[in-house]
């Protein structure tokens, strides 16, 4: 499987488990899904993960699906929100940049999905 397939199954399987949640639980998630990329792209990454650990759980909770996503997807592995902005931090500019890549792809992958099953 490609890694974009990867990332599409991880995804897959992280929103049918939100399914059962609360339709309040949906529509802030469903909310995080559609800020994130905007953020990442007029903030950059960092200050974005930064953010979503610093606000609510939900937020939180949506950046370790992230993690998640990526960890199953490459060779980049970050267990959690907080793994993953420690190494955004930290890491190179060309690493940087392939995270914000990868980032954007999972996020693209859960707001698929979730305006699919999270309707």
């Amino acid at each position: 499987m490609t890694k974009s397939q990867r990332m599409a199954v991880r995804a897959l399987d992280i929103i049918r488990a939100k399914s059962g949640n609360s339709e309040e639980l949906k529509k802030e998630y469903k909310s995080r899904m559609n800020n994130f990329p905007v953020m990442v792209m007029q903030s950059g990454l960092a200050q974005t993960s930064g953010f979503f650990l610093a606000k609510t759980a939900v937020h939180q909770e949506y950046l370790g699906d992230i993690a998640k996503i990526l960890n199953a997807a490459s060779g980049r592995p970050v267990a959690n929100g907080n793994q993953l902005h420690e190494r955004v931090i930290q890491c190179e500019t060309v690493e940087y940049r392939l995270l914000t890549r990868d980032a954007l792809i999972a996020a693209g992958w859960l707001k698929r999905y979730g305006q699919a099953l999270l309707a």
